[in-house]
């Protein structure tokens, strides 16, 4: 009898190739090897990146091998998959760049327009919050003129304002809108009070 039988292992539920061991020789029949349940003696191939190898019926083969985090292609939102075999349909193992891109011919694909939007919008709540952020200033000027007191701002300081302010609102209308470099940048006054 052979000194030694190698058996090779596969889960009893979705027949994955677990690894290998030696098989027990049989104590009452000789030159015979006890075999487990789901386990075989034909040696499985040899497993490749992506894939798993299953066993099926009397043979094994490869099979795709998605499982962990794999992403819809309606949104790019993760998902975990657990399951051997194809990729799910409206699935993919790309993740999605960013919210600019959306899925189209088997990859993702940069939506200029969608880019374009959103950078808008960017840039429009940037510009809001900065007049939000020195406006108070215009108003606190205004009500010292009405007052008849003195002002807190020069008159030139005042003027650089209300042009910062005006630059702000006309940004979005400039060739350079929505680009960060083509931002309004703030009298240096205000940013060493800021």
């Amino acid at each position: 009898m052979a000194a030694e039988k190698v058996i090779y292992h596969a889960d009893g539920l979705t027949g994955e190739y677990l690894g290998s061991s030696l098989a027990d020789p049989d104590p009452v029949v000789e030159k015979n090897w006890l075999i487990p349940a789901n386990a075989f003696t034909e040696k499985p191939p040899e497993p490749e990146p992506g894939y798993a190898v299953i066993r099926t019926g009397a043979t094994w083969k490869k099979v795709r091998d998605y499982r962990g985090t794999l992403y819809r292609t309606s949104d790019g939102t993760p998902s975990e998959h657990t399951s051997l075999g194809a990729l799910p349909e409206g699935f993919t193992d790309i993740p999605r760049p960013d919210e600019d891109y959306l899925w189209s011919q088997g990859q993702w694909q940069l939506d200029e327009q969608a880019q374009t939007l959103r950078e808008q919008t960017e840039g429009r709540v940037w510009r809001d919050a900065q007049i939000a952020s020195v406006q108070w200033r215009r108003d606190r000027h205004r009500d010292e003129s009405e007052l008849e007191r003195d002002h807190t701002l020069s008159a030139e300081h005042y003027k650089q304002l209300l042009g910062y302010l005006q630059a702000l609102r006309d940004w979005p209308l400039s060739e350079r809108f929505p680009g960060v470099e083509g931002r309004p940048q703030a009298p240096d006054w205000i940013a060493e009070q800021t």
